[in-house]
């Protein structure tokens, strides 16, 4: 009768070391696929209230993000304007700059009047604009 060879400690050390590495990658490798793979987009659709109207001064803007939506709501001259946030250029998320009247790109300075027209390069189009109405204090966006 042939015997096995008993497994030794080396052996025993190298197959443990194998599957704990396997675990701390599957561990690793989790949040980087959802990072590289994006949940798919909740579509909005229809009028949804997304701030008071209390909330937005007079040359203020509001960041906001509803649903998979990056919004930026801006009060200049009387008149309340909502685009989508994400720049037209490399789609970081642009800010509102409210001692220069402007919506500005942090990645690569693009800049953009408030209602999102007007793009400096190297933006190329304008900011998407989404219908924006005030009823009872309350700001409702349309997608």
């Amino acid at each position: 009768m042939e015997q096995k060879p008993e497994a030794s400690r080396r052996d025993f050390l190298g197959a443990a070391s194998a599957a704990a590495a396997c675990g701390v990658g599957a561990c690793a490798a989790v949040p980087a696929l959802t990072y590289l793979i994006p949940l798919p987009e909740q579509k909005l659709q229809g009028p949804v209230k997304v701030a008071r109207s209390s909330d937005i001064a007079e040359g203020a803007g509001l960041a906001l993000k509803i649903g998979s939506v990056n919004l930026l709501l801006v009060r200049l001259g009387g008149k309340l304007t909502a685009v989508n946030s994400v720049c037209t250029h490399l789609q970081c998320i642009v800010k509102w700059d409210e001692k220069k009247k402007e919506i500005r790109c942090p990645c690569h300075q693009a800049r953009f009047d408030a209602d999102g027209t007007k793009p400096t390069t190297p933006a190329d189009k304008p900011l998407p604009p989404y219908p924006v109405t005030e009823t009872d204090n309350q700001v409702i966006v349309t997608f």
